[in-house]
Parts: structure tokens; C-alpha cells; sequence
């Protein structure tokens, strides 16, 4: 016995045939063939040998960019935010100064990161998504 004092209705218990017709109204819509397609196929995974293929083409044009031959050169795979902690990570020391415009999250994180390395952390603040003048940089 069901330890649950309503029940499912039996409408719940039989598949609900949903016609295939364009909504276009707010709420749940029905998905275009091509799209339940292209979310059948496999997925490429992060361990899978073509994605470490692209891996190093990325590695590849970051040598290029920067101009160097150094085989430790890493293209490192995640958002945004990981990319702002490597840059940061490696191009400050503890004890090193540091400007950084702080004009929304992303300025205070970046201060954040800075302070946890240890470096002397200078701001300029404005509004969120407002800009600074050259003048204020300076």
C-alpha cells in the first residue's frame, strides 16, 4: 500500500499524445524534428580522442598568437571565469600591483583572485556596466 494519501490520477498513468502542431504561444512548444534530432546524436565527450585533437589545434594557435614554441603552452577547457583565474594566476606574483576596473561581477572577482595571490590590489569602481574615462585608468 502506498504510503501517500492521494493517488495518481489515471490520466498520469497513460502516455498523453501531444499533436504534432507549430505553437507558437508562450509555455511548452513542440520541438522541430531537426532539433530532437541533432540532441539524439552522440556526444562528444572531453576524454574522447577528437576533442583532445581539437585540444591541441586551439594549443597550436595559442603558440602562434603569443609567438612562442614552449610545449607547457596550455588551452585550458571551461568558462570564462577559468580563463580570467589562469590569466590572472599567471601573469601575477604575491607582493606584485595590480589595477583592475571593477565595474560589475566580473571586475570583483577578478579583484578577489588578485588578493587571494597575494598581490597589491588597486581598484577603480564605477557603477555595474559603466565605463571608465582614460583619465580615471590613470
Amino acid at each position: 500500500m502506498s504510503s501517500l494519501s492521494v493517488l495518481p490520477p489515471e490520466c498520469l498513468l497513460q502516455p498523453f499524445p501531444v499533436p504534432q502542431r507549430l505553437m507558437l504561444g508562450p509555455g511548452p512548444s513542440n520541438v522541430p524534428a531537426r532539433i530532437i534530432a541533432a540532441g539524439a546524436q552522440p556526444m562528444l565527450g572531453h576524454l574522447h580522442a577528437e576533442t583532445i585533437e581539437i585540444m591541441n589545434q586551439v594549443k597550436s594557435g595559442i603558440q602562434y598568437a603569443f609567438q612562442t614554441r614552449n610545449r607547457v603552452t596550455l588551452a585550458v577547457s571551461g568558462p570564462g571565469h577559468a580563463a580570467m583565474e589562469c590569466a590572472i594566476f599567471n601573469s601575477l606574483e604575491p607582493g606584485e600591483s595590480i589595477l583592475i576596473a571593477v565595474n560589475g561581477i566580473w571586475g570583483e572577482r577578478a579583484a578577489e583572485i588578485a588578493e587571494r595571490i597575494g598581490a597589491k590590489v588597486n581598484t577603480v569602481v564605477t557603477s555595474a556596466g559603466g565605463y571608465f574615462t582614460n583619465e580615471e585608468i590613470e
